[in-house]
């Protein structure tokens, strides 16, 4: 039988004070960079000092981000306040604002309750699969107008997609995709055969150069997952076509890592010789430390100016606004019919 006796090793804790500071510094972390993920926030705590860096495949500072993380989205749920709109009122005039913006104003206002919202976590590990029916024809309608987005590619010189090593990071890069209206295709590792047969059979269809920027970890694996991606897409395209495709690495770069002074960890131990060393010669090139550096310790709202910056290059801006133009003019258009009798809506 073991004999289990109380541990003599002394551990620090945090006193209650030193705690809610701790809370407060990773909720204005989350605050700045959402919606990101709770490993981008781990990296910004360890930039920021809060926290040391995790080592020998230990994730102990990561898990105490997390629980911090999970007190607080926890506590957004549970609150009453927040459905209080004079108690909300009350709050937000003893705050001093001023006349804040309402997404100003909220952000003030969660920090004050020390609450986190869930959207401001995500999480693209679990999918939902859902009937897509609705009320009735009107509100069908309202979805429609909602979601129409017009091809604002179709006048422009080059056609845009973004490809991501994960789909976690691809929960951070949807909202820049989303504005420009470009594809984004997660890799989840290395891709299957399907998935990127699947979006090379659309490039001849395009009629134009095809440009797909990527962004991964800055490892052996992930310049692997990044390469191979783009030699199969250009492999897979539909025999006796031609496309002038281009498959650029926007992040994480070995330059990036040594302008950014981004944090790294060990290598897999398991990672062939040759790849090792093909990688260590890489980091010496540019004076970086021997280690893989994952697309999360890049802060995300500079990931995101990355791409936005990447995909405006390709942008004409006169056929973009025309473009623009003739979207609101639709939307509009749907939104009247809501207004018309039933046999007018052709």
């Amino acid at each position: 039988m073991t004999v289990y006796r109380a541990s003599t090793v002394k551990r620090t804790r945090r006193t209650k004070a030193q705690l809610q500071a701790f809370h407060d510094a990773i909720h204005d972390i989350a605050a700045e960079h959402q919606p990101c993920s709770g490993r981008q926030i781990y990296y910004r705590a360890v930039v920021a000092g809060l926290i040391d860096k995790d080592s020998a495949g230990s994730r102990k500072n990561e898990s105490t981000v997390g629980r911090a993380l999970n007190d607080m989205r926890e506590a957004f749920i549970d609150c009453d306040t927040l459905h209080d709109p004079d108690a909300v009122s009350r709050i937000v005039a003893g705050l001093e604002l001023g006349q804040p913006d309402k997404a100003t104003r909220d952000r003030e206002l969660y920090r004050y309750l020390r609450v986190l919202p869930m959207w401001w976590i995500t999480d693209d590990t679990r999918a939902r699969h859902r009937n897509s029916g609705h009320r009735d024809k009107d509100a069908a309608l309202a979805e429609w107008h909602r979601q129409y987005r017009r091809d604002l590619w179709q006048t422009q010189t080059h056609r845009v997609e973004v490809w991501c090593e994960s789909s976690s990071l691809a929960a951070v890069l949807l909202n820049t995709c989303e504005e420009y209206g470009v594809d984004l295709y997660p890799c989840r590792g290395q891709a299957g055969k399907g998935f990127l047969w699947g979006a090379a059979q659309n490039y001849p269809g395009f009629r134009k150069p095809v440009v797909a920027l990527y962004v991964g970890d800055f490892d052996p694996a992930g310049l692997d997952i990044g390469d191979s991606a783009g030699e199969r897409l250009r492999r897979y395209m539909p025999r006796g076509e031609h496309v002038d495709f281009e498959f650029r690495r926007i992040g994480v770069t070995a330059q990036q890592v040594h302008d950014m002074q981004l944090p790294g960890h060990g290598l897999n131990p398991k990672i062939p010789a040759a790849k090792r060393a093909r990688f260590f010669d890489l980091c010496d090139q540019h004076g970086i430390p021997h280690e893989a550096v994952e697309a999360e310790a890049m802060e995300p709202n500079v990931i995101r100016q990355l791409l936005a910056d990447a995909i405006r290059e390709y942008i004409d801006p006169v056929q973009w606004r025309v473009q623009r133009m003739a979207e609101e003019s639709e939307k509009r258009d749907i939104w009247s019919w809501r207004d018309q009798p039933d046999e007018d809506r052709h």
